[in-house]
Formats: C-alpha cells, structure tokens, sequence
C-alpha cells in the first residue's frame, strides 16, 4: 500500500510532485542529521518506487506470492480451476493432514486462551531455532497484539487432545489476508500445507476475502494456488560505493526478478483457456 502520505486534496490540485519532493527531502535530511546508513522504502506501490527512483532512490523490483479469490463459491469450486493433477494433489495433501487425528481450528484473536497465545509463540521460536536465525519478536509482541488487535489476528492452530501442537498467526486487514508465522513442536505429513494455506483459504472464500498474500519465498506455494505479484521497494544508501553497487546489482536482479515471474506464470496450477472447455474426468 502507499508508503507516501499525500492527501486526496493535494492529488486534487496537482500538487502531488512538490509534495513528494518535499517528503522525500525531508528524510534525506533527518537521515544525514542522524548519520542513518540507509532510508528503506518497503511493499510501497509501483508508482511511488517511480517517483522515489525519480528523486534517486534505488528501485527495487521483487515477488511474493498471493492467492486471488476469483468469486469461488467453495474450496471445491477453487479446485475445480486447478488442472486434474493439482486438483488430486491438493486433496491428497488434505487428506494426509486430517489423517493425523488432530483437531485443527481457525480461530479469531478473541477466541484465543493464554495457552494458545503461549503456544503461539513456542511454535515461532521453533521455527526460528531450526533456521538458525535470530528471533527478532519476544513474548511481549503476542501480549500486545492479543491485547490491541485481536479482532485482527486469525490463527489456525491444530491440537493433540487439548494440547496446541502447530500453529499459524496470520493477520486481516480490510478484505485482505496475512499469512506470517508458522510452527511445530513435532512433524506431521501436509500439516504445514493445511495450516499455512488450506484452511486460510477455506476461511478466505466463506468471508469474501480478495487476496491472501502468504509472504516472499516458497515456490511450492505455486502449486497450492498462490501465483507471483510484483513488489515495489526504494532504497538510500548513504555510502556511495555501496550504493553504486547495490544499483548495478538491482538492474540485473530486476531482469531475472520478470524473467522468474514469466516462467512461474507459465506453470501455474489453474486451467489453461483451451483446458477450461475440456471435460472434468477427475471424479
């Protein structure tokens, strides 16, 4: 969404480009006064990496994937786009993750105990733990966000008798749909794929949701149904070697960043036009 704050009455009057150029100064002159390394634009729209890259930003061109909710009617009706083989797959895998006996439930951010909410948070350190990476949120996060905006949160959470066992925090804003944190305290077969996406979907389609924006990495979403969307991003970097560098590394990504989104495009999991008219024999 819009990283730049412009009222309507500005846009009205044409303005627009002075008041851009003033925000964009304006930063560029507290990040100097701070001695800040680097000013970052992020998911700001594609107009606006144009008009940062107008004042010399460095654009950046990247991809998430997103599920679009095309007016299905049922989880069935999505599949029913998919081609035969993906159709079987996506059954096959929610087949396998009902297999295990849990008890999987969607849940609203109200709905969740302080177990759950502790849980939560177990299943993200875990996650952390096994990418070796450093766990930037704390337990504070989730009380605060249990406390602020829960009507916001949507958690899916599969359970082991009474016992939370796996779990996503996902976020809704407006008609759209965050997938963020996914975790396990052990590994069941196609879980992930039930918790991180199926069952958002499945909550996607009964509510109208419009998109379902699962995050950056992953191409075996493309499989399930998420298919590559164009991010946008400007960047300042203060040191001009780096960012001499950095520029010539952005124009080669860029190429590859379209040249990637072609091909994935071009092996989505939906019908082609010809297939569309082909009768259904998958059962």
């Amino acid at each position: 969404g819009p990283r730049l704050m412009v009222h309507p009455d500005v846009e009205a009057d044409g303005a627009r480009v002075e008041v851009v150029g003033a925000l964009v100064g304006g930063a560029l002159v507290v990040a100097e006064r701070e001695r800040a390394s680097g000013i970052h634009w992020l998911f700001c729209t594609e107009r606006e990496a144009g008009e940062l890259a107008g004042r010399g930003l460095l654009r950046r061109l990247t991809h998430q994937y997103h599920w679009d909710n095309a007016g299905y009617a049922s989880f069935d009706d999505f599949t029913a786009a998919m081609t035969s083989k993906r159709r079987k797959e996506v059954r096959r895998e929610r087949a396998r993750a009902q297999s295990h006996g849990l008890d999987i439930r969607l849940l609203r951010g109200d709905e969740l105990s302080r177990e759950d909410w502790d849980a939560l948070y177990g299943f993200y350190r875990n996650t952390i733990a096994e990418r070796g990476a450093i766990p930037y949120l704390k337990r504070g996060f989730y009380r605060e966000i249990a406390r602020r905006v829960p009507e916001r949160v949507r958690a899916v959470i599969a359970y082991e008798g009474d016992r939370p066992v796996a779990g996503t925090l996902n976020f809704m804003k407006g008609d759209r749909l965050f997938g963020r944190y996914w975790g396990a305290v052990d590994a069941w077969d196609a879980l992930h794929f039930e918790c991180c996406y199926y069952r958002l979907i499945d909550y996607a389609i009964a509510e109208g949701v419009t998109r379902f924006e699962a995050g950056a990495q992953g191409q075996h979403k493309i499989a399930r149904g998420f298919l590559p969307s164009a991010t946008h991003s400007a960047h300042f970097l203060a040191h001009p070697g780096l960012r001499d560098a950095v520029a010539r590394h952005l124009d080669y990504e860029a190429d590859a960043i379209r040249a990637e989104m072609a091909m994935l495009a071009d092996h989505g999991p939906f019908k082609s036009a010809s297939d569309a008219d082909l009768p259904d024999r998958s059962g």
